[in-house]
């Protein structure tokens, strides 16, 4: 009719809250208990929970044929592993046999003996004596302030020229 007016209100739907929460969640790294913070929508209710899950996986044992021949090459080339083995490149096993240099971490700053013979003269005792592997210590200083080592020589005691590869280094 004239002059009337009339006001409809829309329909509201207006739903329960959801609450959400998961359940503790263990792992074998590290336990974690995790607890979702509450939300609130317009949908039904509804709950979630997360299940428990473990995983195992089971020991993994490889045999790696040697592609040469392990008695006069073993320690050829660089090492890899294989299980609980170390193999050198033609899959052969490798004994490390360890020695250690010392001098880097003195004030010197260069390995000991070098101001009385050459360097490959103390390499190759060091592997005639069946040594594969050599720990170099050395300091920080010698990083972080190094100096020009002094403390060797470039001619043997017969005159012949030694460590030339190292002059100047």
């Amino acid at each position: 009719p004239c002059g009337v007016t009339t006001t409809t209100a829309a329909p509201t739907t207006t739903a329960a809250p959801v609450t959400t929460t998961a359940a503790p969640v263990t792992t074998t790294a590290a336990p974690t208990t995790t607890t979702a913070a509450p939300t609130t929508t317009t949908a039904a209710p509804t709950t979630t929970t997360a299940a428990l899950t473990t995983t195992t996986a089971a020991p993994v044992t490889t045999t790696v044929a040697p592609t040469g021949n392990c008695a006069t090459s073993a320690g050829y080339g660089y090492w890899h592993t294989s299980g609980n083995q170390i193999l050198d490149a033609n899959n052969c096993p490798v004994k490390v046999a360890g020695i250690n240099w010392y001098g880097f971490e003195t004030t010197d700053e260069i390995a000991h003996g070098l101001w009385a013979q050459s360097y490959q003269t103390i390499l190759n005792e060091i592997k005639a004596d069946g040594y594969n592997t050599i720990r170099l210590p050395y300091s920080n200083a010698m990083i972080e302030n190094p100096i020009v080592p002094q403390n060797l020589t470039f001619s043997s005691s017969t005159g012949q020229p030694i460590n030339t590869a190292l002059k100047g280094k």
